[in-house]
């Protein structure tokens, strides 16, 4: 776990740790220095001591197989009307360019209560190559933690290695859930995406600085890559609906099949998958 670390045996009590503490979370107690709370792990007691007394100890990063994430993903919004927001169109507009670049897949993520079989054709026609519709009656309640925990569980099912969601209040507040459970990075409000063409990482620009400066943010450990991107950015894609393919199968993976019978009763979690043709399904079971 990390935190700052006194070694006893070595601490001499001569109190310079204390007093370059600017939080004043280090005393002195028996003659021994003793941390408090409010540490805000700047370093500067470290240098103060003359016997190395003083170390940081940080937390081992997870180490992820970068190669085991793919294709780039899009988590799509409605209304509460239960149509498609235009940020949703943006965004695959905008990830249907980055995925040529990467040479991988642009999936759709939509979640809803009902029949979105006619949405699904919408996405496509936008750009994506596969849909993933996950159908609940939760989600009618609009809780966030129905939505996070599924969108984790087709992160960790499929590993993609991009997740973009709009900068609505949906995403403000779904997307940073996502990337904490996932341990990974969320750049915010982004204006501009792009590939870097060297390194294939996300490059995802957003203002700082209340605007007067440019920053562009990398995440080059983790996975998914993950971004917010405010509506109106982006330009919409002209919609091409003879891209509708064939394939459209109900199933679910195996990490699910404990919920087969929560799924009988109708309180259990089921997915759609639709795609351009039917090679994307692969050889997963498929009820029908």
């Amino acid at each position: 776990m990390t935190g700052l670390r006194i070694d006893r045996d070595l601490c001499i009590g001569c109190g310079l740790c204390c007093k370059s503490c600017a939080a004043a979370a280090l005393t002195l107690q028996n003659r021994k220095a003793v941390l408090g709370e409010g540490c805000t792990l700047c370093g500067i007691c470290l240098q103060s001591c003359p016997k190395n007394a003083l170390s940081i100890v940080k937390e081992e990063s997870l180490v992820f197989d970068l190669t085991a994430y793919q294709d780039i993903w899009v988590v799509c919004e409605r209304s509460q009307s239960g149509e498609l927001l235009p940020v949703s169109f943006e965004l695959l507009g905008k990830a249907s360019e980055l995925a040529k670049l990467r040479g991988c897949r642009l999936g759709a993520v939509l979640l809803g209560q009902d029949d979105m079989a006619s949405q699904a054709r919408q996405l496509i026609a936008a750009g994506a190559d596969l849909v993933y519709l996950c159908q609940d009656q939760r989600f009618a309640e609009q809780l966030e933690p129905a939505f996070y925990t599924m969108i984790c569980d087709l992160i960790r099912e499929y590993r993609p290695e991009v997740v973009l969601f709009g900068a609505t209040d949906f995403g403000r507040s779904v997307a940073p859930r996502v990337a904490a459970r996932q341990r990974t990075g969320l750049t915010a409000d982004c204006t501009v995406l792009e590939i870097d063409p060297v390194s294939g990482l996300l490059q995802q620009t957003r203002p700082a600085f209340g605007g007067n400066l440019l920053a562009t943010i990398i995440c080059p450990n983790h996975r998914p890559q993950m971004a917010t991107v405010r509506p109106g950015i982006l330009a919409l894609p002209c919609l091409d609906f003879s891209a509708f393919g064939r394939s459209n199968c109900l199933f679910r993976p195996a990490s699910f099949a404990a919920n087969a019978a929560a799924a009988a009763n109708g309180t259990g979690r089921s997915r759609c998958f639709h795609c351009r043709s039917g090679n994307h399904g692969g050889s997963r079971t498929r009820d029908r």
